[in-house]
């Protein structure tokens, strides 16, 4: 994926930027009812009622955006496949249970008191 070249955006320029980013965030969590709680150390921290959020905005350079989308790419393929893996050993606990509670229900209706039973019926 290509990404643009920026010019390397000074300091002032960048804390500038991610106030800005902080203040969308901020409105658009408020509106759904997130409140932020405070500003911490990398970000700011928000109460959604159940848990607390921490969300982190870094304004980085054009060489290293490529990068990142790499790097996430990488990532969510490597999450895909432990999910696969999950699921497959999810599918083989449940297909040996099923093979247990077969063997189970055949050997209760092999018990010679349920032989005695089916004859004298």
């Amino acid at each position: 994926m290509a990404m643009k070249n920026y010019e390397k955006m000074g300091t002032k320029e960048a804390a500038t930027l991610r106030a800005k980013a902080y203040d969308v965030v901020s409105e658009a969590l408020n509106s759904t009812g997130i409140c932020v709680v405070s500003p911490i150390k990398g970000g700011a921290l928000f109460d959604s009622g159940e848990t607390y959020i921490k969300v982190s905005i870094s304004v980085v350079s054009s060489d290293k955006a490529e990068q990142y989308v790499e790097e996430y790419a990488d990532q969510q393929q490597i999450n895909a496949e432990k999910a696969a893996a999950r699921a497959e050993k999810e599918a083989e606990k449940a297909r040996k249970a099923a093979e247990r509670a077969a063997k189970k229900a055949e050997k209760e209706n092999s018990t010679p008191e349920n032989a005695q039973a089916v004859e004298g019926f």
